[in-house]
């Protein structure tokens, strides 16, 4: 990784002070020297000590003298600087191994039910463990029932006769009961939000180390919408409908392509950690991506969110804003978000700021252990 890089952006170095002005501290400082040299004490610190106060006294001089701008970092970070600092700290994990790659994540949406207009979140967990050598996968999705998101909500809820089941305003029937549906992955690819996710486990060992390396292996990929054939640059989140399909991209619509290409390869796939740093640096320098702030994920977890607002293929804004929640001291990624930032088809009825969707990845690293039931 470039790090000399990484400090140069962030650090503006002092323009060098006129010539005249280094003249006439000089002058000064001369003047200064000689009354000093007059005293006994002086004398006793040697001519390293001089050169030395020579040095910050003249540095001091220059300073005040001089209006130009000394070295100073920004005022406050950047989701640059935040993105950066993750990938500083991703370079610098351990190289881990094991017989599979193992993802434990948890789900939650939330819809408006059609009588009552009240909000419900639905919760999802997903297992899964993909054997080394293996782009296919073991594992179970469990539905975990849907219940009145908010206080507010279940007393709108329980003025509806506290219903069991919940016809929402897309027309879908959710259940309230827990683990009414549980879905075998196994044979399956598990993470669908990526075509990199596809890929054999030992081929993502050989995923490019460097940003700008990553972006032209994810642009080659056969179902790169930078390709002859393009595939859809996402898919459905749980109770959304399936987006049409997408023409030609523009420059922004591949930018968030990359972005989605880029969260998807940090919370879920068996990177290496330089891959995993190269992953942050590619996110860094998308133009579009913005600092959202401080922020506690559906799990209670604190970390720094940056995002990008979702565009249809048309350079449309969809009214939906994707965001990253990342631990930069750590060097991981911890969920996946969808905000309403205003009206739209996908999330229908829900206020600006609502979190429509979320992804919490509570474990994703190798280990031995084959932890799925044998009847699987």
């Amino acid at each position: 990784m470039d790090e000399l890089r990484m400090v140069r952006d962030l650090y503006v170095p002092p323009e060098p002070a006129p010539p005249q002005e280094v003249a006439a501290a000089r002058a000064r400082l001369d003047a200064v020297m000689r009354t000093r040299r007059s005293r006994p004490r002086w004398a006793l610190r040697g001519a390293a000590l001089g050169a030395t106060a020579a040095g910050v006294a003249l540095a001091v001089t220059i300073s005040v003298t001089s209006p130009r701008p000394q070295m100073t970092r920004p005022a406050g970070p950047s989701a640059r600087t935040v993105l950066l600092d993750a990938a500083l700290s991703a370079d610098r994990q351990p190289v881990t191994k094991g017989r599979y790659w193992y993802v434990d994540s948890r789900i939650r949406w939330l819809q408006k039910v059609k009588a009552g207009g009240y909000l419900i979140r639905s919760t999802a967990q997903s297992e899964n463990w993909r054997p080394a050598g293996s782009s296919s996968a073991v594992g179970t999705m469990h539905f975990l029932g849907a219940r009145p998101a908010t206080p507010a909500d279940e007393v709108a809820w329980r003025k509806a006769g506290s219903p069991r089941t919940f016809l929402t305003v897309e027309g879908k029937r959710v259940s309230g009961k827990a683990g009414s549906v549980t879905v075998d992955m196994r044979g399956s690819d598990l993470d669908m939000s990526s075509f990199a996710a596809q890929a054999d486990l030992d081929e993502l060992r050989g995923v490019p180390q460097t940003p700008d390396r990553l972006r032209a292996w994810l642009l080659a990929l056969p179902q790169s919408p930078a390709g002859p054939h393009p595939g859809p640059t996402t898919f459905p989140k749980p109770g959304a409908p399936s987006p049409s399909p997408p023409g030609p991209l523009t420059q922004a619509g591949l930018n968030y392509w990359l972005f989605v290409q880029g969260v998807s390869f940090l919370l879920y796939s068996p990177i290496t950690p330089k891959a995993r740093a190269a992953a942050f640096q590619m996110l860094a320098e998308l133009p579009g991506v913005k600092l959202i702030g401080t922020v506690r994920d559906a799990d209670g977890r604190q970390g720094t969110a940056v995002a990008m607002d979702q565009l249809d293929p048309g350079d449309r804004p969809l009214r939906i804003q994707h965001r990253l929640v990342v631990d930069a001291e750590k060097g991981r990624a911890l969920a996946d978000e969808e905000v309403v930032l205003g009206p739209n088809t996908i999330y229908p009825g829900l206020s600006p700021g609502a979190v429509a969707s979320t992804t919490t990845v509570r474990s994703a690293d190798w280990t031995d252990k084959a932890g799925w039931k044998s009847g699987h």
